[in-house]
C-alpha cells in the first residue's frame, strides 16, 4: 500500500486473482508474492523467509516513474489499448490527482514503503 494523504494506490490488479481473467499480473506473480513459500531449496537447511519493509521518500513524478516499469502496467496498456501518459492511463489520473491533493496539504514528497523479502539458507553438511 502506498499511502499519503487521502490516497491510496494498491498494486494493479491486486484485487483479481493473479493470472486470472481481468488481472494484469503475470501468473508467476504468484511465487514472488509468497515470497517462494512453495519452492523448496534442496541441499539446503534452516530456510528461513523473512519479509522486511524499506521506506522512501521519494518525488511523485519519480514515484510515478517507477510505477510504469511494472509488467502490470505495461500489460493493462497493452490490453486496453491505452497510451502511456495518454488522458486514459490510469497511473497518470492517478498522478494529477495526488498532485492535487499533495499541493492542498502542502506536501512536497512522498513517503513509500516497498515490502520484500529476504530467503536465508544455510548448506546442508
Amino acid at each position: 500500500l502506498i499511502e499519503f494523504s487521502r490516497v491510496h494506490l494498491t498494486r494493479l490488479g491486486s484485487t483479481l486473482p493473479v493470472g486470472g481473467p481481468g488481472s494484469y499480473w503475470d501468473c508467476d506473480r504468484v511465487i514472488l508474492d509468497s515470497g517462494f513459500a512453495s519452492v523448496e531449496f534442496e541441499g539446503f537447511r534452516h530456510v528461513s523467509r523473512n519479509w522486511v519493509k524499506d521506506e522512501e521518500k521519494t518525488s511523485l513524478d519519480a514515484h510515478i516513474s517507477y510505477l510504469t516499469t511494472m509488467s502490470a502496467y505495461r500489460t493493462y496498456l497493452k490490453r486496453n489499448s491505452v497510451d502511456k501518459g495518454g488522458e486514459d492511463d490510469p497511473l497518470f489520473q492517478f498522478r494529477d490527482k495526488a498532485l492535487s491533493i499533495m499541493q492542498h496539504d502542502g506536501l512536497e514528497e512522498l513517503e513509500i514503503v516497498y515490502p520484500y523479502f529476504v530467503i536465508l539458507a544455510q548448506r546442508a553438511l
